[in-house]
């Protein structure tokens, strides 16, 4: 049997993921332009009381580095996400279609497998707030 830490867990997840697979992204996306831009050139003075100038060119390896290693970590706490979804995701299933009241079926789905919040529920459904409400906590409170 599924519990309330489950439910909550899986709802946190499929909020989680798309912030994750954006970062990701983004990362993708830092690295192909340093491997496009390639070498980068500065130039630093020093020596002789700041009178020498010196000329530096490199691939900015540091800052490849902590990208990739970064965009890596991403890329494995998304998969453990996508493991942990996959586990519980049946279990999820099962809890929402054992409820019998087909308005509060409708709103679990809503707000567990679409992440919506109370208040879109509520326009979706046509009810109040409060009623989407007593709904999750009527059902969830025969949860461990």
């Amino acid at each position: 049997m599924i519990s309330k830490q489950d439910l909550k867990q899986y709802r946190y997840i499929l909020m989680e993921t798309p912030d994750i697979e954006n970062r990701i992204k983004r990362s993708r996306k830092r690295l192909q332009k340093l491997e496009s831009e390639g070498n980068v050139v500065d130039k630093v003075s020093g020596g002789e009381g700041g009178n020498q100038h010196f000329r530096i060119e490199g691939f900015p390896v540091a800052e490849y580095s902590k990208v990739k290693t970064r965009m890596i970590k991403q890329m494995l706490r998304h998969e453990k996400n996508m493991q942990i979804l996959a586990e519980i995701e049946s279990e999820v299933c099962e809890f929402i279609d054992s409820i019998p009241e087909a308005r509060a079926r409708m709103i679990f789905r809503f707000y567990f497998e679409d992440g919506m919040s109370q208040q879109q529920i509520a326009i979706k459904v046509h009810v109040d707030q409060k009623t989407v409400s007593n709904d999750l906590n009527k059902y969830l409170s025969k949860l461990s």
